[in-house]
């Protein structure tokens, strides 16, 4: 038999994520959307308290959350706001593609960065005219000796503006559409 049961931690972090929606969200959240603050003294405390970059995992000295931990965190966060709780959360979408395919030294660099101190990352796919439809994405790379350069326009990017690192997504060739897409960190 299957339970479907939450267990006696996740109890305890959806009863943490939510005071802190009760005590640190909600107080600031039509202000801070009203004048569009963003929420980094928030961020702060939900470093401070273990509530952000819910999946670098455990072996980089993170949490090592899993889907069903994640979300039941950022539902109780939401109940407080949910344009906070993005900012908040918008680092695990950066992170994903690092747990997926980067190298164990990208790992240690990128994610074990932001265990030590509070720090924020971007995840850029989003393009005018293309959308999340990567299949059409025009952001273009090529290699010059030990760099990179791209070439293109992203938009809609959660912390983007104030992030450490950004992971992107471009094309070699336009024409292999989704075939032809690598990612990039910079």
């Amino acid at each position: 038999m299957f339970g479907f049961e939450l267990t006696e931690e996740q109890r305890e972090l959806k009863s943490l994520a939510h005071k802190f929606a009760e005590q640190e969200i909600i107080p600031r959240a039509r202000e801070y959307d009203e004048k569009e603050i963003f929420p980094r003294d928030v961020c702060e405390k939900a470093f401070a308290a273990g509530l952000m970059n819910f999946g670098v995992p455990k072996e980089l000295g993170g949490p090592g959350l899993g889907i069903l931990d994640t979300s039941l965190i950022v539902e109780e966060l939401n109940y407080g706001c949910a344009g906070i709780t993005n900012a908040i959360a918008a680092n695990d979408l950066a992170t994903l593609p690092l747990l997926v395919a980067g190298s164990p030294a990208q790992q240690r660099t990128y994610l074990g960065g932001l265990i030590d101190k509070l720090s924020f990352c971007a995840f850029a796919i989003t393009e005018p005219g293309a959308g999340s439809d990567v299949a059409s994405m025009s952001t273009t790379y090529r290699r010059e000796g030990d760099a990179f350069v791209l070439n293109g326009t992203k938009h809609f990017i959660s912390n983007g503006s104030m992030s450490d690192w950004i992971v992107t997504f471009a094309t070699a060739d336009r024409r292999l559409k989704h075939k032809g897409i690598s990612c990039l960190v910079f």
